[in-house]
């Protein structure tokens, strides 16, 4: 999988304030990037390691979409 200038972007804003990083990868406001705020208050390491933790399972998530998208497109 190639690294875009986006994924670039999103590691950038990760490491500077872990809620944008989860809001870039999830590209709205939920109860992941609030709970990711509170974290984050509370202190660096776990905000930090939470985003971590939800930038893994959305880029799993997308991975198995596609892969079932490329199963269901393909001609019998």
């Amino acid at each position: 999988m190639a690294v875009t200038i986006g994924d670039i972007c999103k590691i950038i804003l990760a490491v500077i304030l872990p809620p944008l990083g989860v809001f870039a990868e999830k590209e709205r406001c939920d109860k992941d990037v609030l709970i990711n705020i509170l974290l984050t208050v509370l202190g660096y390491i776990p905000g930090r390691c939470q985003q971590t933790g939800i930038r893994d399972i959305y880029q799993q998530s997308l991975l198995n979409t596609s892969f079932c998208l490329r199963i269901a497109q393909r001609p019998v």
